[in-house]
């Protein structure tokens, strides 16, 4: 059996033990928690690494795909090994 085939079949009992004990997907598959507050901040939890950084645009990866947030002088408040702060004036945020 490949490795690709055990990781998927990994996620799958990952994801129907998250399911059948209603455990939090963040939690169980380490899939991102984003959080908005407002225009002026975006927590993004459970993040794999930074890609872009710029005063109009951030980039981060994560286990669902890449994140963008594009505004005005965005910057990094916080950091850490679990998550990160990005402040500023948020104009959108998406998936890639």
């Amino acid at each position: 059996m490949g490795k690709r085939l055990k990781k998927a079949k990994r996620a799958d009992i990952k994801k129907n033990i998250s399911e059948t004990f209603e455990l939090p997907g963040e939690v169980v598959l380490n899939m991102p928690l984003i959080s908005l507050r407002g225009r002026e901040e975006a927590v993004i939890e459970n993040y794999r690494g930074i890609i872009e950084y710029s005063p109009d645009r951030i980039r981060i990866n994560t286990t669902a795909g890449i994140f963008r947030l594009t505004g005005e002088n965005l910057f990094i408040k916080c950091l850490d090994a679990d998550n990160i702060v990005v402040a500023g004036k948020i104009i959108s945020a998406e998936f890639l």
